[in-house]
């Protein structure tokens, strides 16, 4: 590419890694783009159409997820999602209802169950703190082509955060195993979303001698356990406990954690994160202005 532009969403497909989809667009003018590899990204092709809303929305609280081969589903920012299983020769809006507008731009984000991708699940976080929508978790069973409530994630009462304080994860070792950080705590299900624990310990909290908020959770990512485990993933979350904003560790399914960063390594902030599968405790993570960061 010739032009400055931005990478929004990426999502590989978890039976068959050498298929992956990825979104984003081409700055000056602005040109949105969606495409797909069938070979582990050494080659690319576009999407041969977008779906509704892609085309005037570039704001990266977008994404994309594949369930299937030839198949996906993008949410761009602002707009219902739509599916394709042609590889965006077509697209088709799900049912998932219209956002409102709450001053900033928001979206849905999207994960795959991994153990069973007929399962696909949609968080809606509520677009700001001062919405006054509480967050909401919508399932599909048909691979994301129609999507339900999940009464529990009212119940649950989900605090009202946009989009980058957010974050959604699926234990791929587990079917209907999720996490979630709503910018404020940590919630788990291991039901498809169809109720959620409120973990202790995480709080939002007032950043010392600054208006600003130290936020609960806001990023949170699995990865491999460790040897001997008594859950089967590693799980690391952005947020505070007791006061100290950092990257918590746990490997026993949330019951105790650990602080994984010191105080000497805060990156100004982590607005990404991801855990590693074939390494135990390694993390990748986006720190403000020093790019993409990885440690043991």
């Amino acid at each position: 590419m010739n032009a400055f532009g931005n990478g929004n969403a990426a999502d590989v497909l978890w039976s068959d890694s050498t298929y992956i989809v990825a979104t984003g667009y081409v700055a000056n003018p602005n040109v949105p783009y969606g495409s797909w590899s069938g070979d582990g990204g050494n080659t690319w092709s576009a999407f041969a159409t977008l779906p509704a809303g892609a085309s005037t929305n570039f704001s990266p609280t977008a994404s994309i997820v594949t369930p299937f081969r030839n198949n996906a589903i993008w949410a761009p920012a602002n707009s219902v999602p739509s599916y394709t299983t042609n590889n965006g020769a077509s697209w088709t809006s799900t049912n998932l209802p219209a956002l409102s507008a709450v001053g900033i731009d928001r979206g849905y984000r999207l994960v795959v169950d991994r153990k069973n991708p007929n399962k696909v699940y949609a968080y809606d976080s509520g677009g700001a703190a001062w919405s006054n929508l509480p967050g909401k978790v919508y399932v599909s069973t048909d691979g994301g082509h129609n999507f339900t409530l999940s009464q529990g994630s009212v119940s649950a009462n989900l605090a009202p955060n946009g989009w980058g304080n957010t974050s959604l994860a699926v234990n791929p070792n587990v079917e209907g195993d999720l996490w979630l950080a709503d910018g404020n705590a940590v919630y788990h299900s291991t039901n498809s979303g169809t109720s959620w624990t409120k973990l202790s310990g995480f709080a939002t909290v007032a950043a010392s001698g600054s208006t600003a908020q130290l936020q609960g959770a806001s990023v949170i990512a699995l990865g491999k356990a460790q040897t001997g485990a008594t859950y089967s993933a590693a799980i690391y979350v952005v947020g505070t406990r007791g006061g100290v904003w950092g990257i918590w560790h746990s490997d026993d399914g949330g019951a105790t954690w650990a602080r994984f960063n010191d105080d000497a390594h805060q990156y100004a902030g982590i607005g990404a994160m991801a855990g590693d599968w074939n390494t135990y405790g390694r993390i990748y993570f986006s720190g403000t202005g020093r790019g993409v960061i990885y440690t043991n």
